[in-house]
């Protein structure tokens, strides 16, 4: 028993060691036309390009909670606009607040955008680790 554990533990150290070889090669724009390096892309590819699909629908999932729920209360559309109304009805100043509010709106829906087609581009030219 103590031999399959052994093995097993072996097995994925050397698969971590692969997927952190392939991010340090990425990283300094190796070339991967070594052959140790295409060997690493190999067996690390099963689990990268299926994560190169779902980067995008998460991307969009992202976008849609950010604008229509209030799962995360400063975040959410509907309850930053209840707020902005609930502020500007106690102190007769909407503009301020509703301003404040599309604003961070803004800032938030923006960051995060640029944050997901920055990803998106970078899976888009690492397709294949290539």
């Amino acid at each position: 028993m103590d031999a399959i554990r052994y093995i097993v533990d072996t097995l994925l150290w050397l698969l971590t060691l692969a997927f952190v070889l392939r991010l340090l090669l990425q990283l300094v724009r190796a070339s991967f036309r070594d052959p140790l390096a295409d060997a690493i892309v190999r067996v690390t590819n099963w689990l990268i390009l299926p994560l190169r699909r779902v980067l995008p629908p998460l991307g969009n999932i992202w976008q849609f909670n950010l604008k229509d729920s209030a799962l995360v209360s400063i975040t959410g559309l509907a309850e930053l606009m209840r707020v902005s109304l609930v502020a500007a009805g106690s102190t007769r100043r909407p503009f301020l607040f509703f301003a404040a509010a599309m604003v961070l709106y803004l800032v938030l829906t923006s960051m995060s955008s640029a944050l997901f087609r920055r990803l998106e581009a970078r899976g888009q030219r690492w397709a294949g680790g290539r």
